[in-house]
């Protein structure tokens, strides 16, 4: 098993346009089309084998990815990398901000 395997880490890079060598699309069609999260390494592309992606190309990128943490595992806003720790992520997940306040 992979060290990285059902780790967590921020893709934002490669989703913005002109970062990801097939594109930004290619990155972001995994949640827009598919609702899924997860990234697979090695990949064997079905149709166009010239598109695969050996496990060589997640090492020489990685360092573009601030881990965020395990699958699964519970973390703090104050724990999550700093480019994650906006407005509004916090409102998304702050519980407080979900609860009665009366």
């Amino acid at each position: 098993v992979h060290h990285d395997h059902m780790s967590v880490f921020d893709m934002t890079y490669w989703a913005k346009e002109g970062n990801h060598p097939g594109g930004s699309y290619n990155i972001k069609k995994w949640t827009d089309t598919y609702r899924d999260v997860f990234l697979t390494f090695p990949s064997v592309h079905p149709l166009r084998p010239g598109s695969n992606h050996p496990i060589s190309r997640w090492e020489n990128n990685m360092q573009k990815f601030p881990y965020v943490g395990r699958y699964g595992d519970d973390i703090l806003i104050r724990d999550l990398p700093n480019e994650l720790r906006t407005d509004a992520v916090t409102a998304f997940y702050d519980d407080s901000l979900n609860k009665d306040q009366s």
